[in-house]
Order: structure tokens, then C-alpha cells, then sequence
């Protein structure tokens, strides 16, 4: 067990933990380290692998994280209309 979890493994995971609750308080600038994180990781394993696995499933995520992130830019462009209609 003690292979499976090394240093970088629980730097992945609480990064990723960080960056979700980024996202989850409607940070853009999580959402975009988010987005680009998960897009270098997977690049760099299928390019230490030397082949595109998952690359269905990747496409998926990135979509999402994707939308995520245009997702909050949105949230804060009404969110400023919204505080202008006010005054």
C-alpha cells in the first residue's frame, strides 16, 4: 500500500481537492487552473505512455471543465449586472 501513495499522489489530490472547491465558490481563476491542469496531466501521461488512452473519457472531462469555466465567468458577468441594475 505504501507504493500506491507517494508525495506527489497527495499533492495531486489536494490540489484537485483545492481547485474543486474553487470551482464550488464560482472561482474563475480555479476553474481555469482546473481546466489546464487536467489538460497537461493527461498530455504528458499519453506522452509518457506513448499511447492515447482514455481519450474518449479526457474529451468528456475537458468538456465539463470546460463548461465549468465558462460557467463562472457567466455567473460573474450577471452577477456585476445585477449589482448595476441595483444603483
Amino acid at each position: 500500500m505504501g507504493d500506491l501513495i507517494d508525495a506527489y499522489s497527495l499533492l495531486d489530490v489536494g490540489l484537485i481537492f483545492a481547485l474543486a472547491f474553487g470551482i464550488y465558490k464560482k472561482s474563475r481563476a480555479a476553474a481555469v487552473v482546473m481546466f489546464l491542469y487536467y489538460a497537461l496531466s493527461k498530455i504528458l501521461i499519453m506522452a509518457q505512455t506513448g499511447q492515447p488512452s482514455g481519450l474518449l473519457v479526457t474529451l468528456i472531462f475537458l468538456y465539463y471543465f470546460a463548461r465549468a469555466a465558462l460557467g463562472t465567468f457567466d455567473y460573474h458577468k450577471t452577477l456585476k449586472a445585477a449589482q448595476a441594475a441595483k444603483r
